[in-house]
């Protein structure tokens, strides 16, 4: 598989100034490039929340494929930062170098050999399990959506594509989790 490409943006000596991770080529940047449209991915962090709300709209209008984390030192204790942030565009809202990590691996380990193309974001190439698998990881707070499922062997039409998703479509071996209510 093809390393994808991930734009760091922050300041310059903070702590994601040596961000690396194995599975992208990483490219460090102070401001956003027009070149965000090729990013798998894009890190951006920055003191001033204000300016990374602005960034985060521009890296999300620029690639809506590309997965936008929001970090901050105050994401996990400011509810208005995290809802601010998610709905500028940002997939993600951390201020944990271990979190990032772990998403980072789930976005570089999408197979794109398959001929499903997200509703949502309109990345292409995503394969049944893949597509379970992006959906929740990327636009899990984006508002749900009704139609035909994308998948070819299926093509029901549904008033709850995430819900269809999750319960008609786990890969093989999974087990869907039912709730109840109760």
């Amino acid at each position: 598989m093809d390393q994808g490409v991930l734009l760091v943006c922050h300041v310059d000596g903070d702590e994601l100034s040596s961000f690396s991770n194995p599975s992208f080529t990483v490219h460090h940047c102070t401001s956003l490039p027009t070149s965000a449209v090729s990013a798998s991915a894009c890190l951006l962090a920055r003191s001033n929340r204000n300016d990374m709300f602005q960034k985060t709209r521009d890296a999300r209008m620029q690639a809506p494929t590309t997965f936008v984390i929001f970090y901050h030192q105050d994401a996990t204790e400011d509810a208005l930062l995290r809802e601010e942030a998610f709905e500028c565009g940002a997939n993600m809202v951390t201020c944990y170098v271990p979190h990032v990590q772990e998403a980072l691996n789930r976005v570089a380990a999408q197979q794109l050999q398959g001929n499903i193309t997200c509703p949502w974001c309109g990345l292409q190439g995503l394969t049944p399990e893949s597509f379970y698998l992006h959906q929740p990881l990327y636009h899990i707070y984006h508002a749900n959506i009704d139609g035909y499922c994308p998948i070819k062997a299926c093509r029901a039409s549904t008033s709850n594509l995430a819900r269809h998703l999750h319960h008609t479509h786990p890969p093989p071996g999974q087990k869907v989790e039912e709730r109840t209510g109760h």
